[in-house]
């Protein structure tokens, strides 16, 4: 992917993806995630809520990929259109969290993600 001009000078990672978009959409709305697992029963209790097993959670914690969450659709599609200018690919849409830790998971053991 390649940054936008006003990210020359300014840290260049996946962590700072919302940001950049923030500035490049002219919103302050676009979320990320923070993999972490606080203890067993955190682990068992993201499990059990979204029906997933050890091994998928597991597999998502250590994807080289990860999450943008935007407040409505709109926004979105207008984050896609402008990541896709920047050069970015194997990007997917899901509506739920059990997707995002599954497509995760799924890219983490097949470098790409289900379906694409």
């Amino acid at each position: 992917m390649q940054w936008p001009e006003s990210w020359k000078n300014k840290h260049q990672c996946r962590a700072n993806i919302p940001a950049m978009l923030n500035e490049v959409l002219n919103i302050k709305s676009t979320g990320s995630e923070i993999k972490l697992i606080w203890n067993d029963w955190h682990r068992s209790v993201t499990i059990k809520n979204n029906d997933i097993t050890y091994s998928d959670l597991d597999n998502y914690l250590k994807a080289e990929s990860g999450m943008l969450w935007f407040i409505s659709e709109y926004t979105r599609q207008r984050a896609i259109k402008a990541l896709s200018k920047l050069g970015a690919t194997d990007m997917v849409c899901v509506d739920n969290y059990r997707d995002v830790i599954l497509y995760q998971a799924h890219f983490r053991l097949n470098k790409k993600f289900p379906n694409t």
